[in-house]
């Protein structure tokens, strides 16, 4: 299978420019992105972004997505160095029939090195439907010199249907699996080069039932320092889907080895795996938006077009996990500026953090894949919500659509962030994806080569 990149799109968000992105440097340039034909459908359910290199040691930013369990995943290259990139496939999977596992192209996310070799890819397979078998992790390298490595199969229901990636050289893995129907729910880790996952341990003042599926989705945000007597700590935010939970917990290395410390509970929301359709739930992320080294958690509420933004350094030890409120600041779609969009629609699906005007603070993306434009239903839309001095500012945000989609594309399903500029000024933009359209979408916030940097309001209103 291999894939093609029709003309790139831009759309002038104040008014309905259409132009290539190489004419239009300081408007607001998106890139699109094809996998040409992608036989079952729903390409960029799930979706992520990493960097790593080419054959000459330069920087690359690559883009990844499946349309969920059952499909191939395909990665495409949007930047090299300090240029755009070719946009074009670089490698994919399940390229013929039986290449791949059952359910494979459940979640996926980049991790730095696997057995010697650079730039991979980690999937996973789930039964479709939910059915019990076996789920198989399968790790895909750039660099390497065999298409790919599957993983000894783990038995359970719903092994590997969601990923998280830790960072690089950190003694507790590559990346971290959720396991939501391993009884209520369970959390993986997985050493680099390492052929078997091992459990992390849940504290059970999380409060969590025997049916809570932890695990539906993960984010992971790296302390970097010692946290309750636990060395390179990571901080873990998991979604409970029945217990309509969001938990949060400390993972590190301590005088007995690896323990875990609860931070708190988040209630009242449901959240989707990354797969699964946006009307099974929203989102969660980790992001440091006060600069404290400490993150807030993200949690989408789609049902109620809201982001609820949490301060978990405020928490107790294991606050709001007897069901008592915690402190919260909600982010209510209809009260952002709504520019060329109908009526909010599934605000919260999806989210992305980064610095996407380049002025060292770290803002928010947000999809709301059901909303209207243009007199269609379901064409979709993604807020980009700014990050003044270290909180965001809901009244700056600006909403985002795109030209040439249609009824039920659901722009902003899916959402990443990418890497660009990557010698001098690194950047970062949100990508989102159109599964109903079969395509990705890089949002150039922070412009071309060319561009003047002062130029930041390409995705922001000032």
């Amino acid at each position: 299978m291999r894939a093609f990149l029709p003309i790139a799109l831009a759309l002038g968000f104040a008014g309905c420019l259409f132009t290539d992105i190489e004419e239009l440097r300081d408007g607001s340039p998106i890139a699109a992105i094809s996998p040409g034909s992608y036989p079952l459908g729903g390409f960029g359910l799930a979706l992520a972004a990493y960097v790593g290199e080419d054959d000459d040691g330069n920087p690359i930013s690559r883009v990844i997505a499946t349309g969920g369990p059952g499909t191939a995943q395909l990665a495409f290259d949007i930047w090299d160095g300090a240029t755009p990139g070719s946009r074009t496939l670089v490698f994919d999977g399940c390229e013929d029939a039986g290449d791949c596992e059952i359910g494979s192209g459940a979640d996926v996310v980049g991790v730095p090195r696997w057995g010697g070799q650079r730039d991979c890819v980690l999937s996973s397979s789930v039964r479709v439907g939910g059915l019990p078998g076996e789920g198989v992790l399968r790790i895909q390298c750039e660099g390497g010199d065999s298409p790919f490595t599957a993983l000894p199969p783990v038995e359970g229901i719903d092994f590997g249907r969601s990923l998280a990636p830790l960072f690089l050289d950190h003694p507790l893995g590559i990346a971290l699996i959720g396991a939501p129907g391993d009884g209520g729910g369970a959390i993986y880790r997985l050493e680099e080069d390492r052929i078997t996952p091992t459990a992390i341990p849940i504290p059970s003042e999380l409060g969590l039932n025997s049916d809570a599926r932890l695990g539906q989705q993960l984010a992971a945000f790296d302390l970097g320092t010692n946290i309750d007597e636990l060395n390179q700590a990571v901080l873990i935010l998991a979604a409970a889907k029945n217990q309509r939970r969001v938990v949060a917990l400390i993972a590190g290395f301590g005088p007995e080895g690896l323990d875990t410390v609860p931070v708190g509970c988040i209630d009242g929301v449901a959240v989707r795996a990354p797969a699964e359709q946006v009307d099974q739930g929203g989102s969660i992320a980790l992001a440091d938006f006060d600069g404290n080294g400490f993150p807030e958690a993200i949690i989408g509420d789609p049902a109620n077009n809201r982001v609820r933004i949490v301060p978990l350094m405020a928490f107790t030890r294991a606050m709001g996990c007897d069901g008592a409120p915690v402190p919260e600041v909600v982010i209510d779609c209809e009260d952002l500026p709504q520019g060329l969009v109908e009526g909010c629609g599934s605000f919260g699906a999806a989210l992305t953090a980064g610095d996407f005007d380049g002025d060292g603070h770290v803002d928010l993306a947000v999809g709301a894949p059901t909303s209207g434009a243009r007199g269609l239903v379901g064409v979709g839309a993604v807020y980009v919500i700014p990050n003044d001095g270290g909180a965001l500012r809901p009244a700056g945000a600006q909403s985002i659509i795109v030209g040439g989609l249609d009824t039920g594309d659901g722009f902003g399903t899916s959402l990443a962030t990418a890497s660009t500029r990557l010698t001098g000024d690194i950047r970062v933009e949100p990508v989102a994806s159109a599964p109903g359209r079969n395509r990705l979408y890089v949002l150039y916030c922070t412009g071309l080569p060319g561009d003047a940097y002062d130029n930041a309001n390409r995705c922001l209103v000032e």
